[in-house]
């Protein structure tokens, strides 16, 4: 829609709280909607915010992204899983 936060800001502000997550050293669950978790899927993946359309998610779906390094600028990214839907199966 015409009033949505553009994809360059919502990268912005996605990465920023992943920044403070990583600074706490912690392992984190995040729920949000699926804008914002396609940029940390991108991110994870070594791709930019131009790429976020490349990630579908459905309505309840989990995903698990990891990264390891010194420091999140540097880090690698792995996805390990993306837009699982299984759970709704049962």
């Amino acid at each position: 829609p015409e009033s949505a936060e553009p994809y360059p800001a919502v990268w912005a502000r996605m990465l920023g709280e992943l920044e403070r997550l990583w600074e706490m050293g912690e392992t984190a669950l995040v729920v949000g909607h699926g804008g914002s978790l396609r940029c940390w899927l991108a991110h994870g993946a070594g791709l930019g915010d131009a790429d976020l359309r490349r990630f579908a998610l459905g309505n309840t779906s989990l995903s698990v992204v990891t990264w390891t390094g010194a420091s999140l600028e540097t880090a690698s990214g792995r996805l390990l899983r993306v837009n699982d839907t299984a759970h709704l199966e049962t």
